[in-house]
């Protein structure tokens, strides 16, 4: 429901984003937070690989909203007992945010969907439900917010989200 109600004021301009500098590592820190029920049903791991402390120019309730629902789907589509690796990568103009999942894969066919209305809401291993608008709204979010989303998967092996944002230059 609160996937719907963003993605419909995002729709109608009604969400306002608010950017600042953000630090990443106490942002993934306590959305992952959030998750240790979910994840310990499923007995995954949630590591993070994180390199000093990046910042992000962003919204933090949006940047909040798009790890909740990447770990999400991570934890969702995992196999029991796997683990989920949130990554975050720099070079000289961007930070790479990685969220990645050792499940089921995507199949290409649905890859190209992912972003859109069109495609079908599929369950999880443990039959999860979905609404089929949390990676669309984790798209729009990632727009606003200056970024980009790409998606690598291959059936049986897994799932990585490439968020892409600028690089905050130090004053």
């Amino acid at each position: 429901m609160d996937n719907l109600l963003k993605w419909s004021q995002l729709q109608t301009g009604a969400i306002k984003l608010f950017k600042e500098e953000i630090q990443l590592t106490q942002l993934i820190n306590s959305v992952i937070s959030l998750f240790d029920a979910a994840s310990g049903q499923k007995n995954i791991r949630i590591i993070t690989e994180i390199r000093e402390n990046p910042i992000i120019f962003a919204d933090m309730v949006s940047m909040s909203s798009i790890l909740r629902n990447l770990i999400s789907n991570a934890i969702k589509f995992s196999k029991i007992g796997e683990k989920i690796i949130i990554k975050v990568e720099e070079d000289d103009k961007s930070i790479r945010l990685c969220v990645s999942d050792y499940g089921v894969g995507i199949p290409r066919e649905i890859i190209n969907q992912l972003f859109t209305l069109e495609r079908p809401s599929i369950s999880g291993t443990l039959n999860e439900k979905g609404s089929g608008l949390g990676l669309i709204l984790t798209k729009e979010l990632t727009e606003k917010n200056d970024g980009t989303i790409e998606v690598e998967s291959t059936i049986n092996v897994g799932t990585t989200f490439i968020l892409s944002f600028p690089k905050v230059i130090a004053k």
